[in-house]
């Protein structure tokens, strides 16, 4: 059955807001699987898990991924703004930015 695009989305951004209000072990690894199932998912089984690790700082969320990266940029690119998404330092990340995530004029800009 195909999930909902915007059930699963909110889900996802709620859990990672929900991650950097009060950081688990467990959020994370939840984030990890969820985020995992739903790149399988676009990508028609051709991609199984594409995260192996989710690292976090007060600033930051880390995805490291067993070889290429291009599954989960595309995924971060649908789900969150833009200018959220960092690669400036070698790695993947997801950016805090509190102000940005709600009625951001430059969402997916």
């Amino acid at each position: 059955m195909e999930t909902n695009f915007w059930d699963n989305g909110i889900d996802l951004i709620s859990l990672v807001k929900d991650i950097w209000q009060e950081p688990t072990p467990l959020k994370l690894e939840i984030l990890r699987i969820k985020m995992n199932e739903e790149i399988k998912r676009r990508t028609k089984g051709k991609t199984e898990n594409a995260i192996s690790t989710l690292e976090y700082s007060r600033e930051r969320l880390r995805f490291i991924q067993n070889e290429d990266e291009t599954p989960i940029r595309l995924f971060l690119y649908a789900f969150f703004p833009h200018k959220l998404i960092q690669t400036n330092n070698g790695h993947l990340e997801l950016s805090k930015n509190p102000e940005n995530w709600i009625s951001s004029s430059e969402v997916n800009k």
